[in-house]
Order: structure tokens, then C-alpha cells, then sequence
């Protein structure tokens, strides 16, 4: 072979390089992989009930319930990690948050009773007023409460 001939048989498979995968079958559609299904709170009967009675027939109202605890649980947790020190340091702290955050929608989410009723027991013993919200594991107790709540409302049927 001379030179030549190479070089225009290489000019050539650079050329022809590029559209070589065009040439190639094309694969069908990848499937989606089944979503991993999400984790399992365990809930206190003593929340978990008296939250399915009260929000029976009530999906809408149990879904804002369940964002505005899921809300709260994510804003108590975080707060462990502010860079300053957490500004939640007492039970009286996640009380005033609690208020704040049922003041914030624009009107008023019903029910609010039954959520009082289903939480305030449980967070009582949990503790009260200036007891130290990072003392105890409060702060992931008062967190898993608050998921638990939210969990139960978002799976209601």
C-alpha cells in the first residue's frame, strides 16, 4: 500500500467517525426504576388515633395539617445545626413556633382542635415551659412527634 492510499483510507474512517453510531440500532425506551417506597414513622396510638377520627372525610384540611407539622419538625431539626447556636432552646420556644406557624396561612386551617388534643398530651411529657430543648433528646423526640403527626395525616384514606 502506498502512502497515499492510507492516508485517503484514515481521511476517510475520520470522516466516517462520527456517523458511525447512526448506523447502530437505536435501544428502546429505558424503564423507570419502581420508586423506593418511603420510610415508615412509627406513631404513639395516642396520637395516630385521635388524628384519623378527627380528620375522617377531611383530606384537605389533613394534607395542610401534615405540611405545616412536616414544616415544623424540618425548622426544629435544622435549628440543632445553626451556625450561631440554636435559637429553639426551650419547650417554650417550640410552643411560640408552633403559634407562629398556625398564625401563617392566610385563613384558618379547621381542625385545629384535634391536632391540639392529639400532640398536646405527648409533648407535655416530653416537657414544658424552660426545660432545655436540647437536654434529654428532647429535640429529636419533639421532631419525631411532629413527623409522626404529619406521617399519619398524609396517609389517611
Amino acid at each position: 500500500m502506498n502512502r497515499k492510499l492510507l492516508g485517503v483510507i484514515l481521511t476517510g474512517l475520520a470522516l466516517g467517525l462520527p456517523w458511525l453510531d447512526r448506523l447502530a440500532p437505536t435501544p428502546g425506551p429505558v424503564p423507570n426504576p419502581a420508586p423506593a417506597p418511603g420510610p415508615v414513622i412509627d406513631v404513639p396510638a395516642s396520637v395516630a388515633e385521635p388524628l384519623k377520627a378527627g380528620f375522617a372525610g377531611r383530606k384537605q384540611e389533613a394534607a395542610t395539617w401534615s405540611g405545616l407539622l412536616y414544616g415544623m419538625a424540618r425548622s426544629i431539626e435544622s435549628d440543632a445545626s445553626h451556625p450561631k447556636g440554636p435559637r429553639l432552646r426551650t419547650m417554650l420556644d417550640v410552643q411560640q413556633l408552633r403559634d407562629w406557624v398556625v398564625a401563617c396561612p392566610p385563613r384558618p386551617v379547621g381542625n385545629g382542635s384535634v391536632i391540639g388534643q392529639a400532640l398536646g398530651p405527648d409533648l407535655a411529657k416530653l416537657g414544658t415551659s424552660d426545660e432545655p430543648l436540647d437536654e434529654a433528646g428532647r429535640r429529636a423526640a419533639v421532631v419525631k412527634l411532629f413527623d409522626g403527626a404529619a406521617y399519619t395525616l398524609e396517609h389517611l384514606q
